[in-house]
């Protein structure tokens, strides 16, 4: 379950601070995640996010999902809310909620471009 809280806080975060936070969770599934830079999280983040784009397509662009968002009007809640339904097998935490900002900043069709 997403926290309201935690999403307004996530909104307000630059893109690189959301990856760095990213990075930071999947750091810390490691030995030495601590010594890690600022600018390392970042890119640890982009590569964790670009790693998983195309199951995140899968389960977002060719599964219905994105045809139920485009024909209904929903608010900002309950799109991350069902993004982190969508994906939740594969994130936890603070990445799930991560993700679901990451997503609904680039848009549905973003995402989907070019998926089919």
């Amino acid at each position: 379950m997403l926290d309201v809280a935690q999403i307004a806080r996530l909104e307000g975060l630059s893109e690189d601070d959301l990856m760095s936070l990213l990075g930071r969770e999947v750091l810390s599934k490691g030995v030495g995640a601590d010594q890690a830079s600022d600018e390392e999280k970042v890119e640890v983040g982009k590569n964790f996010f670009a790693e998983h784009r195309a199951e995140l397509k899968r389960r977002l662009c060719g599964s219905g999902f994105r045809a139920q968002f485009s024909k209904e009007r929903y608010g900002k809640m309950e799109l991350y809310a069902a993004i982190a339904d969508a994906v939740s097998t594969m994130f936890t935490g603070i990445a799930l909620a991560v993700v679901a900002v990451l997503i609904v900043r680039e848009g549905l069709d973003g995402l989907c471009k070019n998926s089919s």
